[in-house]
C-alpha cells in the first residue's frame, strides 16, 4: 500500500466504506420488486470501486 498513489488509496477506502455499509447496516427490502437489494448493490459497487482504486493507484505510482 505504500507505493500506491493517493487517488488509488482514497478510492480503495471509499470502496471499503461501501462494503462496510452493505455488511453492517440492516437495509429494508426494496419497495419495487424490479430494483436490486441495497446490500447486494453496495457490495457490487464497493468491490468495483476498490478494484478501480487498486488499478489507478498502481498505474499512477512511480516506478523504481
Amino acid at each position: 500500500m505504500r507505493d500506491m498513489a493517493l487517488r488509488g488509496k482514497l478510492l480503495a477506502a471509499l470502496g471499503g466504506l461501501l462494503i462496510a455499509l452493505a455488511l453492517f447496516v440492516d437495509w429494508p427490502p426494496p419497495i419495487e420488486p424490479s430494483l436490486p437489494e441495497t446490500k447486494s448493490f453496495l457490495l457490487f459497487l464497493g468491490v468495483t470501486v476498490v478494484m478501480a482504486g487498486v488499478i489507478v493507484g498502481f498505474l499512477r505510482a512511480p516506478f523504481c
